[in-house]
């Protein structure tokens, strides 16, 4: 499996969540999924991580790495 990288994600003036950089592979800190502030649609009910409004960026949940991090394998298209 590829090594974990990296998502930067862009939060516009109306809330819309824009994926501007994506890795195929990311480690999430399970302190950022149980955060306050995370929107509702950003883990779906299979637990899945949406990173953008759009779904375009969907992540599965692949193991745990460690306590404190969760490993996430993209499973969408790379848009074009």
């Amino acid at each position: 499996m590829t090594e974990p990288g990296t998502v930067t994600i862009q939060r516009l003036s109306d809330g819309t969540r824009v994926v501007t950089q994506a890795s195929t592979v990311i480690r999430v800190s399970t302190d950022l999924l149980r955060a306050d502030d995370l929107d509702v649609d950003a883990v779906e009910p299979d637990g899945t991580l949406r990173l953008d409004t759009e779904g375009l960026y969907r992540y599965r949940f692949v193991r745990n790495d460690g306590e404190d991090w969760r490993i996430y394998e993209r499973i969408t298209e790379v848009p074009t």
